[in-house]
């Protein structure tokens, strides 16, 4: 018999979280590669020998650690297939292209990083095919949670708490990551993700809207609302929202579910502590819909991306949107994109008078994690990995001003307006809540993303939209039982 998986709340996360500048606190294709060696599909293993040799070079997340000259044969050329829910242009991909340019101009000459972009919907389902065939990419972005787990399940990926301790450089991943990465992982023992970001959620506001409308940060929803009821007599859309993504759409359910029902609420469905089709879910599920109803997304809200709602924000076509910690990149790195400069502010999902008792939790995530598969992890990739992630923290620094996740050792001298804000936002957080998909399977997460269109669009209740998740969850629970 199965065991069911049960997952813990990571309920004091930001105990272990780096007062470092930016620890913490982060942004949110080619053809596949092969790789080198006699049998692609047998790859060479890294032996105790050759993760001895790579410990001994690496330390203990030194900013120097590289694998030791002679360690590895690199003499045949290596490609990583990068499977990629990032465009080349994203800062997540940069940071993985510089550091494998530093590491071929100083161990491997011979390593390639070939990137594979796909959309981040269709990411599970290309998983699956290529790990039918025995065939998973190198490197791979993927949903920590349930999708992962079922890699796990199969042996199918890397413990890297296990072989980065080998190689020396674990401690090189920052401590609060670590910890809400296992509580995706339901504790079970190890750790198969790699941080590539470090978020928090919640509302940023537009505020030269705010004072040229005199209106205050809300502490309250009754609040908000009233400031878009004030928006909406002058014709502004008062939150930007990217409803052709889906999940901003459940984020905001989500948003709303932890101040009414707890941000345990999420956690207690995923294991049938409570029925998903909640009458505190159902009327989470109608907030959203009646703030669609009156207008408070504006128009075309439903084939906006994410990216354009935060560009409405910057350009004043809204007054706020929800979102998570990575827009920040976006805030600092692109001045034609944010003609706002410094004025956008942030503040936490808005308390609920008669909600849970919990009303000061933040919801956080490490967004797309990295994967690595474990018939690709050759000495060659130890290599790699034991140059890259010593350096993902300060490198991210460098080129968006945040860790991803990573210990930072050569922390700026001085740090960004928007870095220092989510830096002491973080510093707030008591108790969190993890994102509404978090613990879902793929059944689950499908019908509730696809499905919340239709719940905007008024074509499926709330009461319809919960309990077609409650079924899927409970096949998904029955399942685990045989």
């Amino acid at each position: 018999m199965k065991k069911i998986r049960v997952t813990a709340m990571a309920c004091v996360l930001v105990m272990l979280i780096s007062a470092l500048a930016g620890c913490g606190q982060n942004t949110g294709g080619g053809a596949k590669a092969q790789t080198a060696g006699n049998d692609t599909n047998a790859p060479k293993q890294t032996s105790d020998n050759e993760n001895n040799a790579l410990a001994q070079s690496a330390g203990n997340g030194n900013e120097t650690t590289t694998p030791e000259p002679g360690s590895l044969d690199t003499s045949e050329k290596r490609v990583i297939h990068f499977l990629s829910t990032w465009p080349e242009t994203d800062p997540n991909v940069k940071i993985l292209r510089e550091l494998t340019e530093q590491y071929k101009n100083e161990v491997d000459p011979n390593i390639e990083l070939e990137v594979e972009v796909i959309t981040g919907d269709a990411i599970q389902r290309q998983v699956k095919i290529y790990n039918s065939s025995n065939d998973l990419p190198d490197l791979f972005t993927y949903f920590p949670g349930r999708p992962l787990q079922a890699l796990i399940d199969m042996d199918a990926v890397v413990d890297v708490e296990a072989e980065f301790g080998k190689l020396g450089i674990f401690d090189s991943i920052d401590s609060g990551a670590v910890s809400l990465l296992k509580t995706f992982e339901g504790n079970q023992g190890g750790l198969h993700a790699l941080p590539i970001g470090m978020n928090l959620e919640g509302f940023w506001y537009n505020k030269q809207i705010f004072e040229e409308n005199n209106l205050e940060v809300p502490q309250t929803w009754d609040d908000m609302f009233n400031i878009c009821e004030v928006l909406k007599s002058k014709d502004m859309t008062a939150i930007g929202l990217g409803g052709k993504q889906k999940w901003p759409i459940t984020r905001l359910i989500n948003a709303y579910i932890m101040r009414s029902m707890g941000p345990d609420a999420m956690y207690k469905a995923s294991i049938g502590e409570i029925p998903f089709d909640d009458p505190g879910f159902v009327e989470a599920g109608e907030v959203i819909k009646d703030m669609v109803d009156k207008g408070y997304f504006g128009e075309g809200y439903i084939t906006l991306e994410n990216s354009d709602a935060e560009n409405m924000l910057m350009n004043g076509q809204c007054a706020m949107i929800y979102d998570g910690s990575w827009i920040v990149g976006n805030l600092l790195n692109d001045p034609e994109k944010n003609p706002l400069g410094e004025n956008v502010g942030f503040f936490n999902i808005p308390k609920l008078a008669n909600g849970a008792e919990d009303q000061d939790a933040y919801s956080m995530n490490c967004g797309s994690a990295l994967i690595l598969a474990k018939s690709k992890y050759d000495d060659r990739l130890a290599g790699w990995c034991a140059y890259v992630f010593p350096r993902m923290g300060n490198k991210a620094m460098e080129i968006c001003g945040e860790s991803k996740g990573y210990t930072v050792t050569q922390a700026p001298e001085t740090v960004s307006h928007y870095t220092q804000l989510v830096n002491d936002e973080m510093a707030k957080v008591k108790s969190t809540s993890l994102f509404f998909e978090s613990l879902m399977d793929d059944e689950t997460t499908a019908l509730a993303r696809d499905n919340a269109q239709a719940l905007c669009l008024g074509t499926m209740t709330s009461e319809e939209y919960f309990e077609t998740l409650n079924e899927a969850n409970g096949r998904y629970l029955e399942n685990q039982k045989q």
